[in-house]
């Protein structure tokens, strides 16, 4: 829940750094002070997403399948108390974090001293779990080449969200 606010922050962050009134849900109804006060209703992430594209010309297709997961999982979680396994948590967190770095790489300001001390703490999370999924791949890793030259396709797994799945 909290790394799909994260994501969704991130995502108006970069709305407001092009134009206060782009994290309005309805920019007919935007209001410098109800953005000061914090009352309003602002964008989606979908249309977020809609919106850095085509105004700010950011391409999603890279990340578009874990946005989606994170965004899946997040309201199965909020909205139906379903539970996530440790794999499969992990392995979308670390994937998630893949896309913040890419993301604030590229289009958040990390000069300002805030923003550079923010970025420094994901980036030493998501090593922490990188780790864990790079030696869960190394563990199959044998496996799947073999697989793989015997000529059976490998796909993404929809639990772990990597390239683990033999057809």
């Amino acid at each position: 829940l909290n790394l799909s606010s994260a994501v969704e922050l991130l995502v108006k962050q970069r709305l407001l750094d092009e134009h206060w009134l782009l994290i309005f849900s309805d920019v007919n109804a935007a209001d410098l002070e109800k953005l000061n006060s914090g009352d309003f209703a602002s964008v989606y992430l979908k249309d977020a997403l809609k919106r850095l594209e085509k105004i700010c010309r950011i391409d999603f297709s890279k990340h578009r399948d874990i946005l989606n997961n994170l965004k899946d999982e997040r309201n199965k979680i909020e909205h139906f108390h379903v539970s996530i396994d440790q794999a499969k948590a992990t392995s979308l967190m670390v994937l998630t974090w893949s896309f913040i770095v890419d993301f604030v790489s590229d289009n958040i300001d990390i000069a300002k001293e805030q923003n550079r001390k923010q970025f420094s703490q994901i980036l030493n999370t998501i090593t922490t779990l990188q780790v864990y999924v790079s030696r869960r791949l190394n563990l199959i890793d044998n496996e799947l080449n073999q697989l793989r030259e015997a000529g059976t396709a490998i796909i993404k797994c929809p639990e772990c969200l990597q390239e683990t799945l033999s057809l």
